[in-house]
């Protein structure tokens, strides 16, 4: 039985800069409210997994732990310094910048590339970048629903966990659309997810920055609606294959030395 919480938890605004790496030419700079902090609602070390209802001021719930999932027989992607592994009947292919058009040049000899990872019927289902992320400013706020946190035992430059949100975002043009995503992310920038736009990024090396989220098609590949998941769906994702196996490859990542 998943730890999860049932109602949103709603987190108070604060004035933080947003992030905007390209490549490693970047700088990040947080506020001083982002020091180092254990995540709220966090398991000490080697508990597994555990829900973030502290920072609601709900009960903590009891811990659960992260999926069972062999991978022996998984292939293993590795690109620029990182690597994880991932079903052999998923494929790893690069994004193309434009519908019908071949991405420019080897995507294998650009650190900034990016890769969808794709089902077996064909749906992107996720993106990963190892050495670039997007900022994605706006003006949307958002009501955010941890669900599920989990601390990823790696050689990574920082702590880092797998996250699994329930968004609702409003914007002026359109109220309360509800997704749900899993991330890769910061531990630290993952404790200070407020209702404020962020993206989720982690450190396989010092001054580098990568990506790996689930993509709106995952909901889909998991047989939900794509454009309107609700908090019940989001709950219910946790217990199918898909969303387990997308748990074990994100858990898999590691930092790789550069050939």
């Amino acid at each position: 039985m998943h730890a999860t919480i049932h109602s949103p938890v709603r987190f108070p605004v604060r004035r933080k800069p947003l992030v905007y790496w390209l490549g490693a030419a970047a700088a990040v700079t947080l506020a001083a409210g982002c020091a180092a902090t254990p995540i709220p609602g966090s398991a000490p070390s080697g508990t597994g997994l555990q829900s973030p209802a502290a920072t609601s001021g709900a009960p903590t719930p009891p811990p659960t732990q992260a999926p069972r999932v062999d991978t022996s027989e998984w292939k293993s992607f590795e690109t620029f310094g990182v690597s994880f592994k991932y079903p052999a009947e998923w494929r790893i292919v690069a994004k193309k910048d434009c519908e019908g058009c071949e991405p420019a040049g080897d995507p294998r000899k650009n650190p900034y590339a990016k890769w969808n990872i794709v089902d077996p019927n064909g749906i992107q289902i996720a993106e990963f970048s190892a050495d670039s992320a997007d900022d994605n400013s706006g003006d949307a706020t958002y009501v955010r629903t941890r669900l599920e946190t989990i601390k990823l035992d790696s050689n990574l430059a920082a702590p880092t966990v797998v996250l699994f949100e329930h968004s609702l975002a409003n914007t002026p043009t359109r109220e309360n659309y509800r997704t749900a995503a899993l991330m890769v992310d910061d531990a630290v920038l993952a404790a200070d997810r407020d209702e404020l736009p962020q993206i989720a990024y982690f450190h396989p090396r010092k001054g580098v920055s990568a990506m790996l989220e689930t993509t709106n098609g995952f909901a889909k590949s998991l047989g939900f609606k794509v454009q309107d998941v609700s908090l019940g769906d989001a709950i219910k994702m946790m217990d199918t294959t898909g969303y387990k196996q997308m748990v074990a490859l994100m858990l898999s990542v590691e930092a790789v030395p550069e050939k």
